[in-house]
């Protein structure tokens, strides 16, 4: 009996595990329609639908849904000091460049701040002033 009673238990602990592991990789993916170019770290991405997946608590891949093109992202963590109704993402703008520098989940204050890449600072420094823009998350 106490044989089956421990095989009961780690078949329990093992399903509850799974269960949390898929519901933790739901919760990560996000889908956002950027409508123009960006610029991630070294890499320009196309205009069109990505999708956004937490592969670790600093590494988000990118990825455009016809699978074209894809780019990881190391991240830093930043809490906001309100809960977020709907997830976005921010990105710095120089004239028509943008440059990714924040992704925000819905339904938290936690978020994930992109590090200026050599080019955005170079640019930076030239431009007179930049702009934000905002694009939801699904």
């Amino acid at each position: 009996m106490n044989k089956q009673v421990r095989w009961a238990w780690g078949v329990l602990v093992f399903v509850l595990f799974v269960g949390l592991m898929v519901s933790i990789a739901q919760a990560q993916s996000m889908r956002a329609e950027i409508p123009f170019e960006f610029v991630v770290g070294k890499k320009t991405m196309a205009e069109g639908e990505y999708t956004l997946r937490a592969l670790s608590p600093q590494i988000v891949l990118i990825r455009r849904t016809d699978d074209s093109s894809s780019v990881l992202v190391l991240t830093s963590t930043v809490q906001a000091k309100n809960i977020h109704d709907t997830g976005k993402l921010v990105f710095n703008q120089y004239g028509d460049l943008h440059f990714l520098s924040q992704i925000w989940s819905a339904g938290t204050d936690d978020g994930r701040i992109v590090s200026k890449s050599k080019s955005e600072r170079e640019i930076s420094m030239r431009a007179p002033s930049h702009g934000v823009t905002t694009v939801a998350l699904k």
